[in-house]
């Protein structure tokens, strides 16, 4: 349900970004942007719960990605983005346990970027934003003492499990930091090729368990990003 919530609020951001009409007038360009990149996570207490109960430990390099729509002011030189981001929490490889684990995060963020100058070679842009994420764990059994042969004696039964645990509500992020872009015009697109750097800090959010410790999600992340926006000439260019 929380996913769900989550993805009409996207599709209800994509939508005016579908809808929008070029205006030479206007003093706001709206484009696309899409971004790559990785957090540094802290699962100590998270990990040491599932050395415990014999499950793989957690990665704290977290990957993931966003894609979402941006509106720039030409004035200004400031822009907002709202985006939607999936991130992915894997095991550390060579690990003997037979159970796996892993976290998929679903965010939904607004950020304000303000240039620090107006060079069309290299901008200097801090960001601030906020928003909200939800996520889930799977635990999955990896035993694979059974053979080919023995498995398809049996096809209604599996050969191992799986389990998936939910987060108990949504939780709430603040973000900060410092990027930087340059900016390229091809044919009748402007695109904008980043690097950022910034700091995450998150309420935390538990699983339901008295065992299981909560997790804040927050924490040191850098990202590549592409800006693209349609390269429609205005009296302010």
């Amino acid at each position: 349900m929380k996913y769900t919530t989550l993805l009409l609020l996207a599709i209800s951001l994509l939508s005016i970004s579908t809808f929008s009409q070029p205006d030479t007038t206007n003093t706001h360009k709206t484009g696309w942007i899409i971004k790559s990149g990785e957090r540094n996570f802290t699962f100590k207490a998270l990990n040491s719960a599932f050395n415990n109960a014999g499950v793989a430990q957690l990665n704290n390099r977290v990957f993931g990605y966003s894609i979402g729509i941006a509106s720039r002011s030409i004035t200004k030189h400031t822009y907002g983005t709202a985006t939607l981001s999936y991130l992915s929490a894997n095991n550390h490889e060579m690990q003997p346990q037979t159970l796996s684990s892993s976290i998929d995060i679903m965010e939904l963020a607004l950020n304000y970027h303000f240039a620090l100058n107006n060079s069309p070679k290299l901008l200097v842009i801090p960001y601030v934003g906020y928003g909200v994420g939800y996520g889930s764990m799977l635990i999955i059994n990896n035993d694979q003492n059974a053979t080919f042969a023995q498995s398809v004696t049996n096809l209604t039964q599996n050969d191992g499990f799986k389990k998936r645990y939910n987060m108990e509500h949504l939780y709430a992020f603040a973000n900060i930091g410092l990027g930087l872009e340059r900016g390229i015009r091809i044919a009748c697109y402007q695109l904008f090729i980043g690097f950022s750097s910034g700091y995450q800090l998150t309420t935390k959010s538990g699983w339901g368990y008295p065992d299981l410790p909560s997790i804040r999600h927050g924490g040191l992340e850098w990202r590549l990003s592409v800006r693209v926006e349609p390269n429609f000439r205005t009296k302010y260019d």
